[in-house]
């Protein structure tokens, strides 16, 4: 019973509290619990995003958000995140961009791109020939105070900058 009698607050005698007995039915270091039951909730957002009416309107990414914030909500999952969703996310992150490149069908995109990419190109040569002359002018200054790493942060930053 979620409802009840609040014996402090008088304004409002009735409060929705969550039961603090109740454990999860999924508990938080249960990985493989966890992984099964979030890989079920996007096996049922996607059938559910796709036969029915608020489905098609959310979405399958949209409805499995929801539906895995209703299930912690409710005490099945453990609220807060747990070490086995956080991998599950980094998985399908890493996955998500190759997948998406290895779908595109390249002569398709140059036209539907356009004169963004055109720009983008022209701003990614731009970034790199910045960087090389800021390498040019502070490396010597980088590498004194990071070490050898200097070069390969420096590196890593432009790739980030490139890629936004």
């Amino acid at each position: 019973n979620l409802l009840h009698r609040s014996t402090t607050d008088r304004s409002n005698p009735l409060k929705l509290v969550p039961p603090r007995h109740i454990m999860p039915l999924v508990a938080a270091d249960d990985s493989w619990g966890n992984w099964s039951f979030l890989s079920s909730m996007a096996i049922l957002a996607q059938v559910f995003g796709e036969s029915t009416r608020v489905g098609r309107l959310l979405g399958p990414p949209v409805s499995a958000m929801a539906l895995t914030f209703f299930f912690a909500s409710t005490g099945v999952l453990s609220p807060g995140g747990t070490p086995a969703a956080k991998s599950l996310q980094l998985l399908s992150l890493q996955l998500a961009t190759p997948m998406l490149l290895l779908g595109a069908d390249l002569r398709d995109c140059v036209p539907r791109c356009g004169p963004l990419l055109k720009a983008f190109a022209w701003a990614s040569i731009a970034t790199i020939m910045a960087c090389t002359v800021g390498w040019c002018a502070c490396g010597k200054l980088l590498t004194k105070a990071l070490g050898s790493d200097a070069l390969i942060i420096a590196a890593a930053l432009m790739a980030k900058n490139v890629g936004e």
